[in-house]
């Protein structure tokens, strides 16, 4: 055991994908690197920390001192006694004596200026080489369309340029490293970076030389320690490279991101490599990849500080705050718009950021969420390292809520809509006191997006947008889950625009054929069908609607953009059922305790065969007569069980359109519920049809009648992003009729709503 000095380092060691592990997964430790003057007598330049954290430690910036130190130079691991002393600080001054160069700097102050760079082709004792020839490595590092150095370049806008290494022995940045190390017979790659590390010291002198290098890239032989992708040390010039990773742009970019003081990019809930939005989240194994970083790595970087804003959302003055955002590919083309906004949290280490992932240019090959706002979450200082969390991604016309932010209110950010493709508008929102402020009114035409799922309902998706202006958005399904099911949502379209209907079926069959007759359409407010799609496969299909002038200006005005539609679809006008009774009627809920038993009762006419009935619940027939109405002037007599809380569609038809009564005979239909309640009576009506559909409602079950009238307790939301607000709130605000999770709020306030008799 010896006394030792040191400076640290955090190393991040990229893992390849396994069955456990698709996206791959990283593990940090902290290296203790050693002076000059120690390398010598310990015979390595670093060694990994067994068994300890440094959290309050600064890579790059902190020096470790400990008293008694076993350091094992087989497995490079250095372990720190309990009864050592330690000590840890971060002093500049010391770092820069302690590794005797007096021009040592952080590469984290160095994202604008010129990185000089070299890629290094490891060599074994036994000639055992990378694959990638010195020609390839320059052209994947240096020269390609997507390589490490024209992709920095792009995405900085030459703020930052990667310089390729030369001087006697070295050309364009590639160079033959020959290490005396047989890796085959000792596959261990921190031991072979260590003897690659002499061996470069030796031919080239320290490598914290910043007035030589600036970035430093290893690539490794193969052998058999191949689970290992790529690692960097945390602001400082080494980035090592497996043989099948040196060539892939997004693994250099990665990597030199963290030599850069950059963190990972993650997802709340998916992991730390889950927001694949830009190079710091998983994109390991892509080559010619044009990608940039995500709002919080592009405000730490500062290439875009021209068209970066900080504010505090909480103003009471302006409580609806609008912003345009551009993407990094379209910077510099609209002087107003950001690139990335940042909500401050003063009293909180956390901040919000917020940017428009524009998937065009040198961002053109983003992973994921394209042409989407993202809002990202970093929990340290905005210049410091550490993870940024992906919280959401908006499409316009959809909101996200910040809860307690600052640990005072909630904020709401709003994606208002896209114009000219380009410029995305935001609406910054404190919610508490914006409440009395609402959007001018827009008049609008009410149309109906019908589709009748096939067998395979999660294959489908639709959105409607707006072709000019912003490209609001007015209505959106994500995907349906009822196969063989029809759907209907309500939108409502403002007048004098043209929207573009978009749907999709990622599996590519469309929605008709052998997996079920599904079918589209789109309904106008006079029933009129706008849009229709039938009986052939397709991917995508589009269709535009053409809404004229106001013809009826007592049309209900509402907020433009609409929210998004959940998916709550209503029954769709009913079509005439046709008379096929295939089986006997079951009960619609085989737990008799939860439904009620109703009779259907029957008296045919001189042509019993002319009539037929159907119970529906929503667009789905759950009951019909068991066979044919055979006999004329006779009784029928079905008991079918009716679930609790439930609407059905009881319907007759006649073939012949004359009815069941009068001068063909004196026929009648008839429905009574379990107490012999008549519910339905046709009797003593001169009625002539073709159909009849009377709703049937049936109640609560008895022992579940609602209890005293009482208000709900507490706080609850009116829309899932919303703030949560009593009911006296609601009350006041006249939003009882409103609905929250698909209940009226009077049927949850109804004292202070005043509809107690209602219930």
């Amino acid at each position: 055991m010896e006394e030792v000095t040191c400076k640290l380092f955090l190393r991040d060691v990229a893992y390849k994908p396994t069955a456990a592990q698709p996206n791959g997964y990283s593990e940090k430790e902290w290296v203790c690197e050693f002076p000059p003057d120690q390398i010598e007598r310990i015979g390595m330049h670093s060694a990994g920390i067994s068994d300890h954290d440094f959290p309050n430690a600064t890579s790059g910036e902190t020096t470790l001192t400990i008293s008694q130190a076993i350091v094992d130079t087989k497995s490079a691991r250095m372990y720190l006694p309990s009864d050592a002393k330690i000590e840890v600080k971060t002093s500049r001054d010391r770092d820069r004596d302690l590794m005797n160069d007096n021009n040592n700097r952080k590469l984290a102050s160095k994202t604008i200026g010129t990185l000089k760079t070299i890629m290094l082709r490891v060599i074994d004792s036994n000639g055992n080489a990378p694959t990638k020839t010195k020609g390839q490595l320059r052209n994947d590092v240096f020269e390609d369309a997507s390589c490490l150095k024209s992709q920095y370049e792009a995405c900085s806008y030459d703020k930052l340029k990667i310089q390729p290494y030369s001087d006697n022995k070295v050309t364009n940045g590639i160079y033959d490293l020959h290490v005396d190390f047989d890796f085959a017979q000792e596959p261990d790659k921190d031991k072979l970076l260590d003897k690659a590390r002499s061996e470069f010291s030796a031919q080239f002198g320290s490598i914290h030389d910043n007035d030589k290098f600036d970035i430093v890239m290893f690539c490794m032989p193969p052998g058999n320690d191949s689970d290992w992708g790529a690692f960097a040390y945390v602001n400082h010039p080494v980035s090592v490279y497996s043989n099948d990773w040196c060539g892939l742009v997004s693994v250099q970019m990665h990597e030199v991101g963290h030599s850069l003081n950059l963190e990972h990019s993650g997802e709340v809930n998916e992991g730390e490599y889950a927001d694949a939005t830009g190079f710091m989240g998983n994109s390991y194994g892509d080559d010619d990849r044009m990608m940039c970083f995500n709002p919080v790595k592009n405000w730490q970087l500062g290439w875009y500080e021209d068209q970066s804003k900080a504010v505090d959302p909480l103003n009471m003055n302006e409580p609806v705050q609008r912003f345009i955002l551009n993407g990094v590919a379209d910077y510099q083309k609209n002087s107003e718009a950001l690139v990335v906004l940042q909500l401050e949290q003063d009293a909180m280490v956390s901040d919000y950021y917020i940017g428009y992932n524009r998937k065009t240019g040198i961002n053109a090959d983003t992973s994921e969420h394209a042409d989407m706002v993202t809002i990202l979450r970093k929990d340290t200082a905005p210049d410091a390292f550490g993870n940024s969390w992906k919280v959401a991604s908006l499409q316009a016309g959809d909101s996200y809520v910040i809860e307690n932010f600052n640990d005072q209110r909630d904020v709401e950010i709003q994606f208002y809509g896209v114009k000219d493709m380009r410029d995305a508008i935001v609406d910054i929102v404190d919610v508490e006191n914006a409440q009395d402020y609402e959007e001018p009114a827009e008049p609008c035409e009410t149309y109906f997006v019908e589709v009748k799922t096939d067998n395979y309902p999660t294959d489908n998706s639709w959105d409607i947008a707006e072709t000019t202006g912003f490209g609001r958005s007015f209505g959106r399904i994500t995907g349906y889950t009822d196969p063989l099911k029809l759907h209907s949502t309500e939108i409502c379209l403002p007048y004098n625009g043209q929207y573009k209907f978009t749907i999709l079926d990622n599996y590519g069959d469309g929605l008709c054929c052998s997996q079920g007759q599904g079918y589209y359409r789109i309904i106008d407010s006079n029933g009129q069908e706008v849009v229709e799609g039938v009986g052939a496969a397709f991917e995508e299909k589009e269709a535009i609607i053409t809404v004229g002038s106001n013809k009826s200006p007592v049309t209900s005005p509402t907020k433009a953009p609409t929210r998004s539609p959940t998916k709550s679809p209503t029954k769709s006008p009913t079509k005439s059922p046709t008379k096929s009774p295939t089986k006997s009627p079951t009960n619609d809920n085989d737990n008799s305790d939860s439904c009620e038993n109703y009779t259907i009762e029957i008296i045919t006419d001189k042509y019993p065969e002319d009539t037929s009935w159907s119970i529906f619940k929503d667009t789905v027939e759950v009951f019909s007569q068991s066979n044919p109405l055979a006999d004329k002037e006779t009784t029928y007599t079905t008991k079918v069980c009716l679930t609790h809380s439930t609407k059905y569609e009881f319907i007759m038809l006649d073939s012949y359109e004359d009815g069941i009564c009068c001068g063909q005979g004196n026929g009648s239909y008839k429905v009574t519920d379990s107490q012999g309640t008549i519910i339905v009576d046709s009797a003593n009506k001169d009625e002539r049809f073709k159909v009849r559909e009377i709703t049937i409602d049936v109640p609560q079950k008895v022992d579940d009648a609602p209890k005293p009238c009482k208000d709900k307790r507490g706080r609850f939301r009116l829309k899932p992003t919303g703030q949560k607000k009593t009911c006296k709130f609601f009350a006041k605000k006249n939003k009882c009729n409103r609905k929250a999770a698909g209940v009226h709020v009077w049927k949850s306030c109804p004292v202070m709503c005043n509809r107690c008799d209602d219930l």
